[in-house]
């Protein structure tokens, strides 16, 4: 199924894990093999991967494997962020060795920047890489969201193709879009893509579709059916804080052999569960 609009979709991948909460690349494999023929792309290493609960070296495996079992036809962007630039540059360099067509950089998270620190941040990462990148503003993780101004500022800089928007202050989102249209806007909300898409010309980054891409791949194309029914699915499963969500519903689905997660992530409430389980059944035939 090829994209008929221009707008794209890219799957924020999960991490499944097995009984003994190592990284399940069985399930790895069968998450990947869904995505063929729907998504335009893959984020590995993004925060709905549990990045930051990995190891150096689990991460370092699965980015390899990820970029090597993948359908190539994907394009291929990896999550490199840190807290620390010297680390996100570190990571830039790695990524760009190991395969990766484009790179998301979160904005520092924790470590809070001055104004002046955030341009050196992304101007660091573009003077160590050739790739693409994607700006990454999510202020429910970072603890502060850019504002037009930066974000303008930053899509000036060399490399910087597209800004993944997570923040829910539109009136930025247009003043960027109108400022500097040849940045692509990505949205990072499921739940908003119905009544927010035509602010997204780029497309989206979506979680759910690690579990139904053929619904999101609808969605993303603007069937009105499938629009209403990924918003109401993205808006039950935000009740609860991502990927416990989703990873219950690739579990449930047979694409993963557990729900398991890492500390301090929980599976989804008894509650959450039985609604997820509800949905599905009401709306079997329009997630095929």
């Amino acid at each position: 199924m090829t994209n008929s609009n221009g707008r794209k979709l890219y799957t924020a991948l999960i991490t499944p894990y097995d009984q003994y909460g190592k990284i399940d690349y069985r399930s790895v494999d069968r998450l990947l093999l869904r995505q063929s023929g729907y998504a335009d792309g893959i984020v590995i290493m993004g925060t709905t991967q549990e990045s930051t609960l990995l190891t150096a070296i689990e991460k370092k495996r699965l980015v390899e494997y990820i970029l090597q079992h993948c359908d190539q036809s994907l394009t291929k962007i990896v999550g490199i962020g840190e807290a620390d630039t010297a680390k996100t540059v570190r990571n830039a360099v790695r990524a760009a060795k190991q395969g990766a067509e484009a790179l998301l950089v979160v904005a520092p998270y924790y470590s809070k920047c001055t104004k002046q620190g955030l341009v050196e941040h992304y101007q660091r990462v573009c003077e160590a890489t050739t790739l693409p990148i994607i700006v990454y503003n999510v202020p429910q993780r970072t603890g502060y969201d850019l504002s037009a101004e930066q974000l303008k500022e930053l899509a000036q800089l060399p490399h910087i193709v597209a800004i993944k928007q997570c923040s829910h202050n539109h009136a930025a989102t247009k003043k960027v879009i109108h400022d500097v249209p040849y940045c692509d806007m990505l949205s990072g909300n499921d739940s908003e893509w119905r009544k927010k898409r035509y602010l997204f010309a780029g497309g989206i980054v979506s979680v759910l579709s690690n579990a139904l891409p053929q619904l999101a791949r609808k969605a993303v194309d603007g069937t009105p059916t499938a629009m209403k029914t990924f918003e109401i699915l993205a808006k039950l499963c935000a009740k609860e804080v991502s990927p416990v969500a989703v990873k219950y519903l690739c579990y449930k689905m047979g694409i993963t052999d557990t729900c398991n997660m890492r500390l301090p992530l929980t599976p989804p409430s008894p509650l959450l569960q039985q609604q997820l389980d509800q949905f599905v059944q009401n709306y079997g035939e329009q997630l095929k």
